[in-house]
């Protein structure tokens, strides 16, 4: 009688542990990305699934910036595909391998994300989309009605989740033929964000390509949130985009400041 209650107990047990609900690799990526990523529309199960991936509050300033965020509709990618695979070893403990697929995002070299319990691990790879439109968010963004060709890289990424601390890395995200429903001047440019991170501090600088019509450069950290300043500049056809400068930011002379954080 104790082997079989045993023995139901062990079904019973692997069965729910086989069938996760796939909600879980929506905690999962919220807690790995600092909060800037979450999954929906989720199907099939924790191990093996297909989801969308979505644009967090947190990713455009969480409680530092006015928006009316609606998750739903800030979709970053459509139809995601992941697997998770489990091992074990003396020196990590419990390792999570998981394997993302999607036709816009490429991997280099090692194609899976390692999570440990205390870090996480990431590839070097691209992302590229042919138009992303996050006027959605509502507040600022759902004023300028932001639309832009998007494209990321990045270098191998490894993050500690008990100090923050990790290895150095490089992201660079690219902004091209950007465009606003303030101005009728399509595009107005194009423009390259980096990010770094350096002895566990995180650095922050945007340019602008040349020839766009609208100059914009800045620089800051990242300490809990952006802080940090940007100038923008008109170079050409400014008595038409004077409203627009002005919603974006606070005029000093011939160009406009936006300052974030403290």
């Amino acid at each position: 009688m104790l082997f079989k209650i045993i023995f139901f107990c062990a079904v019973f047990c692997s069965s729910m542990l086989l069938n996760l609900p796939p909600s879980w690799i929506d905690r999962l990526c919220e807690a790995s990305s600092s909060n800037m990523l979450r999954f929906g529309n989720t199907s099939g199960t924790f191990w093996e699934g297909e989801g969308d991936l979505i644009l967090n509050d947190d990713f455009f300033g969480g409680e530092n910036v006015e928006f009316s965020f609606n998750r739903e509709q800030v979709r970053l990618l459509k139809n995601v595909r992941w697997s998770f695979k489990p091992s074990f070893n003396s020196a990590e403990g419990l390792i999570l391998k998981v394997n993302i697929k999607h036709p816009s995002l490429r991997w280099k070299n090692k194609k899976s994300i390692y999570i440990s319990y205390d870090s996480v691990k990431l590839p070097a790879g691209n992302l590229n989309l042919k138009k992303l439109e996050i006027g959605r968010v509502g507040g600022l963004l759902g004023t300028i009605n932001p639309k832009f060709v998007f494209s990321a890289s990045w270098s191998n990424i490894k993050m500690s989740k008990i100090d923050n601390k990790g290895e150095d890395f490089d992201m660079i995200f690219k902004l091209n033929d950007f465009e606003t429903s303030l101005s009728n001047f399509k595009p107005l440019g194009s423009y390259r964000f980096d990010l770094k991170s350096k002895n566990s501090q995180f650095f922050w600088s945007v340019n602008a390509k040349p020839g766009s019509i609208i100059k914009i450069v800045g620089k800051g950290q990242i300490v809990d949130s952006l802080v940090g300043r940007v100038k923008l500049k008109c170079t050409r056809y400014c008595e038409y985009l004077v409203s627009l400068l002005e919603v974006v930011g606070r005029k000093n002379g011939e160009e406009y400041e936006v300052f974030f954080g403290g």
